[in-house]
């Protein structure tokens, strides 16, 4: 169960987190690298209804058929 506050690198885009957690890992696909540009990512994975966005917008990325990743476009 999380209950927390995030926010991207300039601040931009800010939301809620407060429910549960579907799962969470450590992924080294070749999406996760090419997307982040680093070896491994962490990820969270998270019902819908649990992430409230209180500032900005963030944008989608679609990065395969059933997958989202959302950012900043400022950062």
């Amino acid at each position: 169960m999380l209950d927390t506050i995030a926010q991207c690198m300039c601040g931009e885009v800010k939301i809620a987190i407060k429910g549960p957690t579907l799962d969470a890992c450590i992924c080294h696909c070749n999406l996760c690298r090419q997307y982040t540009k680093h070896l491994c990512s962490a990820v969270v994975v998270l019902p819908a209804n649990t992430i409230t966005v209180l500032t900005g917008k963030p944008v989608a990325y679609s990065t395969s058929k059933n997958l989202n990743r959302y950012h900043c476009d400022k950062c």
